[in-house]
C-alpha cells in the first residue's frame, strides 16, 4: 500500500478486530468485549512509526482495582517524576506488551510492502497465533497474578516498571485473598527491579522492602474501608 492516514488504517484493522471480539473506542483503541473475571484487555494500534508508514500495536491488560491502586501507589511513593503520572484512566493500561515482543512476529509492518488483503491476513493470523495463546488466555485474577509475578519473554520484569508491577501484585493477591507473607515471598526476588522503578527523588529507592510494606499497608487499609468494592 502507498502511504496511508489514520482513517484508512482504522478502516483496515477495525473489521479484523471486531471479528476477533473487540469493540472500537476511537483513536485506534479497541477493547476486548470477551473480558471476564475482572480482566480487561485493550489493543492500541500504532501507525506511521518513525515516519516510515509502518503499522504496529500493543496489547494492554488490566484489572481495574489493581490499575487504580498501582497508579495511586507510584504517585505517592515514586518521587517527583511520578506525581503527574498519567494512568488509571478508562482506556489506559500500565501493563502493555508490544506486538514485536511476541515471538518473531514480523512487526512493525511496512505497509508499502503489502497489499490491503495481505495486511488483513497478517493481522488475523497474528491475533490467533500470538495474542490468543498469551495475553488472550488470561481471564481471571489467578492467571493475571501469574503473568505479573512471572518473567515471561514477552513481558519481562526488566522491561516494565518494577514498582508499579509490585503494587499490582499486592492488589491482585489481595483480591484473591493470599497471605501477605506469601506476597512478600513472591516479590523478594524482584526487590532490585522494584527499586529501579522508583525515581531518584524517592526515599524508598534505597529501601524497596519499605515500598512493599507501604503497598501492603495501603491495600489492607483500603480493603477494610471497601474502597475498591
Amino acid at each position: 500500500m502507498t502511504e496511508v492516514g489514520s482513517q484508512i488504517i482504522e478502516e483496515l484493522v477495525t473489521p479484523v478486530l471486531l471479528e476477533a471480539g473487540y469493540v472500537h473506542l476511537g483513536n485506534l483503541v479497541y477493547k476486548d468485549v470477551r473480558g471476564c473475571g475482572g480482566i480487561e484487555r485493550f489493543i492500541y494500534i500504532l501507525h506511521n512509526l518513525r515516519g516510515l508508514n509502518e503499522l504496529s500495536g500493543a496489547i494492554g491488560i488490566r484489572n481495574g482495582p489493581a490499575e487504580k491502586f498501582s497508579c495511586e501507589t507510584i504517585r505517592k511513593y515514586g518521587g517527583l517524576l511520578f506525581q503527574q503520572f498519567r494512568c488509571g484512566e478508562p482506556t489506559t493500561c500500565v501493563n502493555c506488551v508490544h506486538f514485536a515482543k511476541l515471538n518473531d512476529s514480523g512487526w512493525p509492518l511496512r505497509l508499502s510492502n503489502f497489499t490491503k488483503e495481505q495486511s488483513l491476513r497478517f493481522l488475523q493470523g497474528f491475533l490467533a497465533r500470538e495474542i490468543d495463546p498469551t495475553i488472550g488466555r488470561v481471564n481471571n485474577l489467578d492467571e493475571f497474578l501469574e503473568l505479573l509475578v512471572a518473567d515471561k519473554p514477552y513481558y519481562p520484569w526488566p522491561g516494565s516498571n518494577g514498582a508499579i508491577r509490585a503494587a499490582q501484585v499486592v492488589a491482585v493477591a489481595g483480591q484473591i485473598g493470599l497471605k501477605e507473607d506469601f506476597v512478600r515471598t513472591m516479590l523478594e526476588p524482584r526487590l532490585r527491579l522494584i527499586a529501579a522503578g522508583l525515581s531518584k527523588t524517592s526515599e524508598m529507592r534505597a529501601n524497596p522492602e519499605a515500598y512493599v510494606e507501604r503497598a501492603l499497608d495501603d491495600w489492607r487499609s483500603r480493603s477494610m474501608s471497601n474502597e475498591y468494592g
